[in-house]
């Protein structure tokens, strides 16, 4: 996983992929990720103080939130890349920078998205536990990973046949609702929540990623995404 984000990942790639997609305002990688950043928005408010763990590129801190935001990653060249892009945006760190025993009980909402299907469970619990830690009492985590009961898996096949990366040996860890719920359980929280998002009306951005955004709320009401593609765990403190 290190050598994959450290290495294969160029820096900014994310980012470059959904300012293509924002330009013409059609693609699926770029609305996936459009469509899980403006999800999330939803729940982080102007005033709170938020940590985005694995921040990669800078991408969700810089388009859509707000100065009030720290970002950090393992990556040293995503960091350089988010500090250089969007500086002005919030504060990016270095993981080896980021020193938790300064942030007791101090972050009002953590986003953690499109990490734990690259680490173990052994390393989720101990990430869950550390960041137990610099969660202010009330505070939540919102988690997001692929449902792979679902028809995620025939995504990732389509990603891996057609774009530069390939996941196949990345993603170590594969979650369904049942199974990201009894693990997160495993650590210091017990209030855990895991819901589904992005339905198949987020492949429509292969046209509109607006027309997208219709359909996608159209069938959320119509089934409340009981088949939705991506897992949103939400923790409180």
């Amino acid at each position: 996983m290190n050598d994959f984000w450290k290495e294969t990942i160029s820096a900014g790639y994310y980012d470059r992929i959904l300012e293509r997609g924002l330009s013409v305002g059609r693609g699926i990688q770029p609305n996936w990720h459009h469509s899980t950043f403006v999800y999330i928005k939803q729940f982080i408010k102007s005033e709170d103080k938020h940590l985005d763990y694995a921040c990669g590129p800078g991408a969700f801190i810089g388009k859509y939130l707000y100065k009030n935001s720290i970002g950090v990653d393992i990556s040293d060249k995503q960091i350089d890349y988010s500090i250089n892009k969007y500086g002005d945006k919030g504060q990016f760190l270095r993981i080896d920078d980021f020193n938790v025993k300064d942030y007791k009980d101090y972050f009002e909402k953590i986003t953690i998205i499109g990490l734990f299907e690259f680490i173990t469970d052994d390393q989720i619990i101990e990430l869950l536990n550390k960041l137990h830690y610099i969660l202010a009492l009330g505070g939540k985590i919102y988690i997001t990973t692929p449902n792979y009961r679902s028809l995620m898996s025939i995504f990732e096949i389509l990603v891996n046949r057609f774009t530069s990366i390939d996941y196949k040996n990345q993603h170590i860890n594969r979650f369904d609702k049942k199974r990201l719920m009894r693990l997160i359980s495993q650590s210091k929280f017990d209030d855990v929540k895991v819901k589904k998002i992005l339905n198949i009306g987020v492949f429509i951005g292969a046209i509109s990623f607006n027309f997208s955004q219709k359909v996608q709320k159209f069938l959320y009401i119509l089934n409340q995404n009981k088949f939705g593609y991506l897992l949103l765990g939400i923790v409180k403190k």
